[in-house]
């Protein structure tokens, strides 16, 4: 299956920090993670460069089955470089003074999505702290191709903006702003994300404080792709000092000792984390989410944090939204 015209040359690179590159080690993870994928791999070439002394590159490609090598829609192919004279610098907006370079281009990624995928998967498992980028500018870690990897299978995995996973350490103390605003069409003012209990029941949605009066109103938290326009600053606030667990978990990934952990979170009192726009507070609680710790936001999120929601209960606040906003 073609996505698009637009991506028929779609590629992309794997990226090594300079002083790990070595080539038969590069050879010998591409052809475990190969195996390990239940993949096929052969050597069609090496070439050697008329410009750079001593340079060359291997090419190799790589199918589910033997039958499918012959098929080019059926193949990807991988070109490995032994040296590239690419300045470090290019690559720092990824990781600061990391010197990453390329070493793996994956070439026509179109309609082999799945194949890259599963090759990916295995191979930064083995590498992680190497980098997939691809020519969009956007770039995969291992965390971020192993979540995309457990989530049932989306064949535009590649051509949308990845959420790469970001580590968090305390204490944070941020200020955010969003750059969207939802405006009031009554008096023009910037609205705010909000939560209400009505008649025993809560509603989630966009409230103009001037006027006094909802835009769009839902019985369930909004969906993901509006935390965008919420211009509120939320407050995040670690709890449960009580819980051994928690203070296990606060001192790993703090990267501090159980002690000092004790002392960010006494018993019956919160630690302010992190003061922010509704989009990285939405990060970091599906980080702390994911670790299992307790946190509460202030005032009450109106967005669906990771868990909360069914995919069908997603789709259906989706539709709701959309339907608003083409009414706006």
């Amino acid at each position: 299956m073609c996505i698009s015209n637009d991506f028929r040359h779609y590629s992309g690179n794997i990226l090594k920090k300079r002083e790990d590159i070595n080539m038969d080690k590069i050879v010998q993870d591409i052809e475990m993670a190969v195996a390990n994928a239940n993949l096929k791999i052969i050597f069609i070439e090496k070439t050697y460069s008329y410009t750079n002394e001593g340079a060359f590159c291997i090419r190799f490609k790589i199918s589910d089955t033997m039958e499918n090598m012959k098929k080019r829609q059926k193949r990807i192919v991988l070109d490995i470089f032994n040296k590239l004279e690419v300045e470090e610098e290019e690559f720092d907006w990824i990781i600061k003074d990391g010197k990453l370079t390329y070493v793996v281009t994956i070439e026509e990624i179109d309609g082999r999505e799945k194949l890259v995928l599963d090759f990916l998967y295995e191979y930064l498992k083995l590498n992680p702290e190497d980098i997939f980028w691809n020519q969009y500018e956007w770039y995969y870690n291992y965390e971020t191709i192993k979540e995309i990897k457990e989530k049932e299978f989306d064949p535009r995995w590649c051509y949308k903006k990845p959420k790469t996973k970001k580590k968090y350490h305390m204490p944070i103390h941020l200020r955010g702003s969003s750059t969207k605003k939802m405006i009031c069409r009554t008096c023009g003012k910037v609205e705010m994300g909000k939560v209400e209990k009505i008649e025993g029941k809560k509603y989630y949605g966009y409230y103009c404080t001037n006027c006094k009066k909802w835009s769009m109103k839902f019985p369930a938290p909004l969906f993901l792709e509006l935390i965008f326009y919420d211009s509120r600053i939320y407050k995040m606030k670690l709890a449960g000092g009580e819980n051994r667990y928690q203070i296990e978990k606060i001192a790993e990934i703090a990267e501090i000792s159980i002690e000092e952990a004790r002392r960010y979170l006494p018993i019956g009192e919160e630690i302010v984390i992190a003061e922010d726009s509704a989009e990285n507070i939405w990060d970091m609680a599906a980080y702390l989410l994911k670790n299992d710790l307790y946190f509460e936001i202030e005032p009450e999120f109106p967005f669906w944090l990771e868990g909360e929601l069914t995919e069908e209960e997603k789709k259906e606040i989706n539709k709701k939204i959309h339907n608003q906003l083409e009414q706006k």
